[in-house]
């Protein structure tokens, strides 16, 4: 089961598409999961593997959601009432005095009948902001090394089939271009020597990056 969702975790990150990585990390018995056991959590709420089943999925899908909108990791710590973090049964709540929460940490009660609790690490894998290099001038060409080595995900724009950019991870054309999912943490860089950046910067407008530049003589 490991091994799966590793794989389909592998195959999410060579598409761009955010994860979570959910694994268990403790166990209080008896509960049905296992030091080592962990989920895969996708952004549409699909969860594949296995954290303890109906008891703890919900928790951890919904904090494995909440940490893909704030890109923090966190430790989820689900115990029965009474058990182990601070959360007192209503007949022992008086003069009890609850653990001081810990950044990082969520705490919630699982009201399972086995009792047992566990611990998750949530982690969210967000791609990399993507640089969309149009041309395969040398200028072109230096900065998709750079862009790589700085970890961003490089997309060639050319508007010839026998054009090439070395180091790019994907091409679009482009008409592509203006439609594709760039976001606002995003770059567009137009860098032809004129051979078509006019038609390279109106597709870069029309696009949803947040960044687009010319690289061109006066």
């Amino acid at each position: 089961m490991t091994s799966a969702v590793y794989r389909s975790a592998g195959e999410l990150e060579r598409r761009g598409e955010a994860h979570v990585i959910a694994t268990v990390v403790r166990v209080d018995r008896p509960v049905s999961a296992r030091p080592g056991d962990c989920a895969l959590i996708t952004s549409d709420g699909r969860l594949e593997g296995w954290v303890g089943g109906s008891c703890s999925e919900p928790i951890v899908l919904r904090e494995a959601l909440a940490s893909l909108a704030d890109g923090a990791p966190r430790l989820v710590r689900i115990r029965p009432i009474g058990r182990g973090a601070g959360l007192a049964a209503p007949q022992e709540s008086r003069g009890h005095e609850r653990e001081a929460p810990q950044q990082g940490v969520v705490t919630e009660v699982t009201t399972c009948a086995s009792e047992g609790g566990l611990d998750v690490f949530v982690h969210p894998r967000l791609p990399a902001a993507r640089v969309a290099i149009a041309g395969s001038s040398p200028a072109a060409r230096a900065l998709a090394q750079l862009a790589g080595v700085l970890g961003y995900r490089v997309a060639a724009v050319l508007d010839d089939p026998a054009e090439r950019l070395p180091g790019a991870d994907t091409a679009l054309s482009l008409s592509e271009l203006a439609s594709s999912a760039l976001g606002v943490e995003d770059a567009i860089v137009v860098a032809s020597m004129s051979r078509y950046d006019e038609a390279a910067l109106e597709a870069a407008l029309d696009s949803g990056a947040g960044y687009v530049g010319l690289v061109a003589s006066r």
